[in-house]
């Protein structure tokens, strides 16, 4: 293990920023975004939070969704649903549909508090922005929802989504198994700590496996908080835990960010905040900590910026993986009206976690950037900053394209994992093939093709080929440069269809 602090890094000269926009809430004017992500069309979906006023009902923040281009113009907005906080999350699914998930707080029948809490999923319909369906439900089992994790796809087409439960005066972790329609099939306890609060979960995709993180208090010494590590099989039982506190006995991990990053080792990149107390001031230290843990969740190493008196900065919750292992990472001002108008994107050494680059951008659209999330581009350069600016008005979202130049290697961008069907067949030949391979497809009844996607074993999309919309068909794809291939086939509406091959073309 390596104990590793920020050291001192060439800025680089290449980067530029692109494009900036400040966005405001669809009813409050105020917004703040937490979540990016890349659709299949290289849109831009964005999720923002704004408050609702005092005394307007159990829920106190709004759900606004933005589609934007790849150089942020909007391409539609949606009115979200009232929720009871700020912790919600957004998926882009393989339909052109998007599943929102949060929670929200309701009075028990003739009450007049707002004391019952319950998990809140649906999913819409991009092109229209309407309602498939709805769900509310409490996960029961004689505990009450205190706060809601995070969701992700589940391999038979449901959902699973992690809160945190009290029962009496003991929180534990929970995990909810939904089906495709966001009906509750089961639910699992996983509490061993008075604290505990789940942040995140994450689905491993070359082991099916789930990640949950979060912290909670341990045993001695009480007052430190660590981070937990879970790992799941797809049936909810507990495969390994860790508790991870990789700082001198009187740091604690005090939360983790909106993201775990799978990285292609099989391993896990965990942003959070380690929290101390100074012991000449008494005053709280909080420092940005970047975690590396491998695919046992054996701690690797840990990065620690460590920051000027006074200085109040996180790390943003997604990270980029590079070719070449190095990783792109977010460090910004956390939630501050004093935030400076810069913020920084860092790339690590992925063996070390040692400070490589530094890439410094100064916003000319705002005064107090407070950036929050990191997404590559499909282009292998182009990487999107997302977060809040804040203004004498409020908060407003952020959100701006950059681009960085001078990356020897594309950025990793992961592979679908929507499901697919076992009746859908396509077949690439000869494999290995010298230079042109042919495509060979037969689809059920109902499915049309759409397009056929070759990708680097790296992640990168490097062909995307339009398809004739038939149940059937041949295509021959010439001029393909030597190399390993993962290759997949989609419908007219976006979806996989049958399962990713692999072709190699031989020189």
């Amino acid at each position: 293990m390596l104990v590793l602090c920020a050291l001192a890094a060439q800025p680089a000269q290449a980067q530029r920023l692109v494009r900036e926009r400040l966005l405001s809430g669809l009813r409050q004017s105020q917004l703040n975004i937490y979540r990016l992500q890349l659709t299949p069309a290289n849109n831009l979906l964005v999720q923002g939070i704004s408050s609702q006023a005092p005394g307007t009902g159990c829920n106190s923040t709004l759900n606004d969704n933005f589609l934007l281009s790849s150089l942020l113009d909007t391409v539609w907005t949606q009115r979200g649903p009232a929720l009871s906080g700020g912790w919600s999350d957004i998926t882009w699914m393989g339909r052109n549909d998007f599943v929102i998930f949060g929670d929200q707080q309701r009075a028990l029948p003739g009450a007049t508090q707002c004391t019952e809490r319950d998990f809140f999923m649906g999913r819409y319909a991009a092109d229209t922005r309407s309602a498939r369906w709805t769900q509310t439900f409490n996960p029961g089992t004689g505990s009450r929802l205190s706060r809601v994790g995070k969701l992700t796809p589940a391999l038979d087409g449901g959902f699973f989504v992690s809160g945190s439960s009290m029962g009496g005066m003991r929180k534990s972790w929970q995990l909810v198994k939904t089906d495709s329609l966001g009906q509750p099939l089961w639910v699992r306890n996983y509490g061993i700590s008075f604290t505990e609060v789940p942040f995140l979960l994450q689905t491993n995709q070359r082991t099916n496996r789930l990640l949950m993180a979060g912290t909670g208090q341990y045993g001695a010494p009480y007052h430190l908080i660590k981070l937990r590590l879970m790992l799941l099989n797809q049936q909810g039982d507990s495969l390994r835990n860790a508790f991870i506190s990789p700082m001198a006995a009187n740091w604690s991990i005090s939360s983790v960010s909106n993201h775990i990053t799978q990285l292609r080792d099989g391993g896990f990149l965990i942003p959070a905040q380690a929290d101390s107390t100074s012991n000449t001031t008494g005053a709280l230290i909080s420092q940005p900590i970047m975690i590396k843990v491998d695919s046992m969740l054996q701690l690797q190493w840990y990065h620690l910026e460590r920051l000027a008196p006074g200085q109040r900065m996180q790390y943003g919750g997604k990270v980029c993986e590079l070719a070449d292992g190095t990783l792109l990472t977010l460090l910004s001002a956390q939630n501050t009206a004093s935030a400076s108008n810069s913020f920084v994107v860092q790339r690590l050494l992925g063996h070390t976690g040692k400070l490589s680059v530094a890439y410094p951008f100064v916003s000319t659209a705002c005064s107090a950037v407070s950036s929050y999330d990191l997404v590559p581009g499909p282009d292998g350069r182009t990487v999107y900053v997302g977060g809040s600016c804040f203004t004498s008005a409020g908060s407003r979202g952020y959100v701006a394209v950059i681009d960085l130049q001078n990356l020897p290697v594309v950025v990793n961008a992961p592979l679908s994992t929507a499901a697919t069907q076992a009746d859908v067949v396509f077949t690439l030949a000869p494999n290995p093939a010298h230079g042109t391979a042919k495509l060979s497809w037969q689809l059920p009844a109902g499915r049309r093709a759409g397009r056929l996607q070759l990708y680097t074993t790296l992640g990168q999309v490097v062909r995307e080929v339009a398809l004739p919309a038939g149940a059937a068909g041949s295509l021959e794809l010439s001029n393909l440069a030597a190399g390993t291939y993962l290759v997949r086939m989609l419908d007219v509406d976006g979806a996989a269809l049958g399962r990713t091959q692999r072709q190699v073309i031989l020189p």
